[in-house]
């Protein structure tokens, strides 16, 4: 997911993350990542898991596609108080 005219993205998926991220931009909606980690110590049953849904990479050490933080647009700006 980091080359191509779309970061990665297939058109059909470009198209939706940038109607959802203009959407929770401009409705100040809350919005959470599913998964942040990059790797597990264990998952089904495999030891040392690369968790490739993961915002990280496999080492944890920077986003696993350079170009995600500025994919999702505002949405990472806060507008508004508790």
């Amino acid at each position: 997911m980091t080359g191509g005219p779309h970061n990665g993205l297939s058109d059909k998926d470009w198209r939706y993350l940038t109607c959802l991220a203009e959407y929770m931009a401009g409705n100040d909606a809350d919005w959470a990542l599913w998964a942040v980690q990059g790797s597990y110590y264990v998952r089904d049953k495999t030891v040392d898991h690369n968790e490739t849904w993961g915002a990280l990479d496999y080492e944890w050490r920077d986003w696993r596609n350079p170009k995600f933080k500025a994919m999702l647009g505002t949405m990472v700006n806060v507008t508004q108080g508790p």
